[in-house]
């Protein structure tokens, strides 16, 4: 990515093309200040100083999109870097807690990620419908939605808006099996690994 112009440089989803060997790792951060790896390593030695320790977490792409997703587990306050194993049972009984962390690129508004109860995007089986003709999701399927939410480059985890400004970068927290890619708008059904 030409970043000074906002140009891909190689062709789009040419990710899909190129074997996966290993991992990738990236600090959260505006994209100008994430750094990367492809070490598996905990903590980021450049971002890191006194008791404030900046992790690196397992990043895997969008096979449509090729945006990245941050392997993430939920811990109270904190998010935590998470295995990524790939298989996914798609019933819904994973902790709500292991999932996603997307970050939008510049010129992406995170408000694009979010996705309405109203959206002719979400599959009538996903939803209910009243006599006056409200939507309303199933309880498998509303946690399911990309949810707004904040994070700090060290880790800290906001579900609501923090009334300072600590450094805090609005994200998208999707929650893990995949059945909804914001990034790409799409919606995976059924038993699948989410390798593909």
């Amino acid at each position: 990515l030409n970043q000074q112009k906002g140009v891909s440089v190689l062709p789009y989803k040419v990710h899909q093309f190129i074997p996966q060997t290993g991992n990738v790792y990236l600090t959260i951060g505006e994209q100008d200040n994430r750094q990367i790896t492809v070490e598996e390593k905990l903590y980021c030695e450049e971002l890191s100083h006194g008791n404030t320790k900046v992790m690196y977490y397992p990043v895997v792409f969008s096979r449509l999109s090729g945006h990245e997703f941050y392997v993430v587990k939920i811990n109270g306050s904190l998010i935590m870097p998470r295995n990524f194993d790939g298989y996914a049972s798609g019933d819904g009984d994973s902790d709500i807690n292991d999932g996603y962390i997307i970050l939008p690129h510049k010129g992406e508004n995170i408000n694009d990620y979010i996705l309405d109860v109203n959206s002719e995007e979400i599959p009538s089986d996903w939803y209910t419908t009243n006599k006056k003709g409200e939507r309303k999701l199933k309880k498998t399927y509303a946690p399911r939605l990309p949810q707004k939410v904040y994070v700090t480059q060290s880790g800290t985890y906001s579900p609501t808006e923090p009334l300072d400004n600590m450094g805090f970068i609005e994200a998208i927290f999707v929650p893990s099996p995949l059945m909804y890619d914001p990034t790409a708008r799409v919606v995976y059904k059924g038993k699948q690994s989410e390798y593909s």
